[in-house]
């Protein structure tokens, strides 16, 4: 009756405990589908995981190294159904598990302390002793795992692979300490230290634990700045750029106006000595030599647009790109600034990657009016960059100071509360904004 009792006990923990687990990494992470494809995964990580831990407490009451192919199905889950990097994912799961483990080591060593009884009794013999401790920590690492995602940063973490690296790294190597620590204990019952041995382990793991999440913070919230910091210099650089071609322009119509008077004087001493073709020749020259203050392709009703797409179709122009630009409607929705670094971003990556092209081509179809705007801007590419480089990482050698365009892009879509969408057609990417 005793071992029916235990067999149905076993499941239910392990099946709570899964559904602890794969519930906080999804949260954690972000889940990266809804509705029912949501719902399907979570099914699928919690299920698959249960089976094979119950396989498993089958033949041994502790999984030992076995429970690292329960870290890679929760890492596989991870890949698959929530957001985020790789190395996050891997790095969040192994810090769930090292959390079980610290949890279990501290709570059946304070138990064995308190009742007499030997670590392997507590983790094999079916009684109310192991009953209470294994309750114990399934509680404590419900409560835990609460008070992680309470805490959380709302920003993703932002660290460059090997930081990543490194905190993985911290994470496994705990793990694997605290996973012999304890066959060391389920070997050697009788050892007298044992107890103490586990606690000082324990206690040690922990504060290393702490500390390392202590450093994925520190090093996220120093790179955000970081990035913040390339951001507004960019940003600066861009309004900088528009005011400086709006000064420009200024000038050259400044020069003009100051010369318009000799030129009206010399026209009409030509048109008064009956040379009206010298005339026409005169004014055609000053037209071409004096006014040609640079093409103009387009205009709306927002200055910092004109600059800039004119800027950009010139450059096509000259680069030979095969450019086709739409706009209806007005640009009120959104500042000129904005406007500036949303449009100055999206045409620069534009260009960069359409140059590349034995036919390079660009489509841009602006609509807007006083409440919302959408920027669909379509460049040929010679690969698949969803599939290649879906993050949109620079391949520019100083990768430092570039590739903050996308962040930029995003930034801005966000601040309206908007949306961004890339996907592919053809030989074309797309990118679609609506804010």
């Amino acid at each position: 009756m005793n071992e029916i009792v235990d067999f149905f006990f076993e499941l239910l923990i392990n099946l709570l405990e899964f559904l602890v687990i794969i519930d906080f990494v999804s949260n954690f992470l972000g889940y990266k589908y809804v509705g029912i494809t949501r719902l399907i995964g979570f099914l699928v990580g919690v299920g698959v995981n249960f089976t094979y831990i119950t396989v498993i407490n089958s033949v041994t009451p502790f999984e030992g190294m076995g429970g690292l192919i329960s870290l890679m199905l929760v890492i596989l889950y991870c890949i698959v159904f929530t957001k985020g990097s790789l190395l996050s994912k891997i790095f969040i799961s192994a810090t769930t598990f090292i959390t079980i483990l610290v949890i279990n080591m501290v709570v059946l060593t304070l138990v064995s302390y308190i009742t007499n009884l030997d670590i392997v009794s507590l983790m094999s013999e079916a009684s109310s002793a192991r009953y209470v401790t294994v309750i114990i920590t399934k509680i404590l690492f419900f409560f835990i795992t609460r008070i992680i995602l309470f805490f959380k940063d709302k920003d993703n973490y932002s660290l460059s692979r090997f930081e990543w690296i490194a905190l993985i790294s911290i994470i496994l190597i705990s793990i694997i300490i605290s996973t012999f620590v304890v066959e060391i204990i389920i070997k050697n019952p009788n050892l007298k230290t044992g107890n103490i041995f586990v606690l000082l382990t324990s206690f040690g793991i922990v504060t290393i634990d702490i500390l390392t999440y202590y450093l994925l913070l520190k090093l996220s919230r120093d790179n955000n700045d970081r990035i913040k910091y390339i951001m507004l210099e960019q940003e600066y650089k861009y309004q900088k750029k528009h005011f400086d071609e709006v000064k420009e322009l200024y000038n050259d119509i400044s020069k003009a106006r100051h010369d318009l008077k000799n030129h009206f004087t010399c026209i009409m001493g030509m048109i008064e000595l009956d040379e009206k073709q010298h005339a026409l020749d005169y004014i055609q020259q000053i037209m071409e030599d004096k006014i040609n203050i640079g093409p103009k392709y387009v205009e709306t009703n927002n200055q910092a647009a004109n600059i800039i797409l004119n800027n950009k179709l010139a450059i096509c122009k000259e680069l030979s790109i095969d450019t086709k630009c739409f706009i209806n409607g007005n640009l009120s929705a959104v500042s000129e600034i904005d406007i500036c670094i949303l449009l100055g971003n999206i045409l620069d990556n534009a260009i960069e990657a359409s140059k590349l092209c034995e036919s390079p081509k660009i489509t841009i179809d602006i609509r807007g009016n006083n409440d919302s705007l959408q920027i669909l801007v379509g460049n040929t590419i010679v690969n698949s960059v969803l599939k290649v480089n879906s993050m949109f990482k620079t391949n520019k050698k100083e990768k430092r100071h570039h590739g903050y365009g996308v962040q930029n892009i995003k930034g801005i879509v966000s601040k309206y509360n908007g949306t961004i969408d890339y996907y592919e057609q053809e030989d074309m990417i797309y990118c679609n904004i609506i804010i």
